[in-house]
């Protein structure tokens, strides 16, 4: 009689999480993002993001014209990537940039490395230079291993 109690508490725990689970759960699809910033809607989205200090707004400009071209290129040659840490938090939190952003954070397939190292030399803009770093890889959920064929690893 006991475990039935226990199983019915767990099922309703279970129940419970999944309904906050999806009722808390919302979609950022790639277009809304894309829309969001055009080049003709850069200075506009500027407007809208806080600044700490008046240099920001230089610094936020390029940000996003480099983010703008990067999904340009990525969507071009089917690049296969995502927005990652601060970078995700700031669209979550605020649909924009965070206003402290120094860098923005995108994560690619493992899968896509190698057409990105073939993509790197077709000095495809001259204002960007693409650098492909395929040494990186997990080895385990908590290891990162660089240069793992040199014995060199560590707990990153």
């Amino acid at each position: 009689m006991r475990y039935y109690q226990i199983f019915i508490a767990i099922t309703i725990g279970f129940i419970f999480g999944i309904v906050l689970t999806f009722n808390n759960y919302q979609t950022f699809s790639y277009s809304r993002i894309m829309l969001a910033y055009t080049r003709n809607s850069i200075e506009k989205v500027l407007v809208q993001i806080p600044t700490c200090t008046p240099d920001d707004g230089a610094r936020q400009s390029a940000l996003l014209h480099t983010l703008l071209q990067w999904s340009q290129f990525a969507q071009e040659h089917n690049i296969r990537y995502w927005i990652a840490y601060k970078t995700l938090l700031g669209y979550v939190q605020r649909d924009g940039l965070l206003p402290n952003a120094l860098d923005f954070d995108i994560l690619a397939m493992a899968q896509d490395t190698s057409r990105l190292a073939e993509l790197r030399t077709l000095n495809f803009s001259s204002d960007y230079e693409l650098k492909v770093h395929p040494q990186w890889f997990i080895v385990e959920k908590t290891r990162r291993s660089y240069f793992d064929e040199e014995g060199i690893d560590f707990v990153g």
